[in-house]
């Protein structure tokens, strides 16, 4: 009889660690799920405040940062339409997405060996041809410090 309880035991043990590690694994695959994932991309060029080019997956892609738009750093049809919805000339603007340009060059060298893109699909306009979804320098968020810190306002597509 001892050794019977013995191998219920035995049995228990393995099928209670067989539930747990059941329950962690489907924890990790909802988290996966849920959570996008962050991809290392390397820079090869900053277009203005609000687009980089970057290599992803071996190819070289156009990213377009998620929620923001940046002056544009041209003079164009967009930064005269900017230059009257902010109430300054087309040269301010270029100006300021100059500055946004430089600031977004600046934050983004000081990173180059830790930057990440998460990508978010379903902030892409209709239409948009770029990659769209956050950059990351490190822990920046790279969105959210061009809002803070340069003339880049929130933007969303049905804006």
């Amino acid at each position: 009889m001892f050794g019977k309880k013995e191998n219920v035991m035995e049995k228990s043990i393995f099928v209670l660690s067989l539930v747990v590690a059941f329950a962690l694994n489907t924890q990790s695959i909802a988290a996966e799920i849920a959570s996008p994932k962050k991809v290392q991309v390397t820079i090869a060029k900053v277009s203005d405040g609000d687009t980089v080019k970057a290599a992803l997956n071996n190819q070289y892609v156009s990213i377009r940062l998620a929620d923001i738009d940046c002056p544009e750093s041209r003079t164009n049809d967009k930064s005269l339409r900017q230059a009257k919805k902010m109430n300054i000339s087309p040269e301010e603007v270029k100006k300021y997405g100059k500055e946004a340009q430089q600031e977004l060059k600046r934050l983004l060298s000081f990173h180059e060996e830790h930057i990440y893109f998460e990508e978010t699909p379903d902030k892409v306009c209709r239409g948009e041809t770029r990659h769209v979804g956050i950059l990351w320098a490190d822990d920046i968020n790279v969105n959210e410090y061009m809002l803070e810190k340069t003339k880049c306002v929130s933007f969303s597509c049905s804006e």
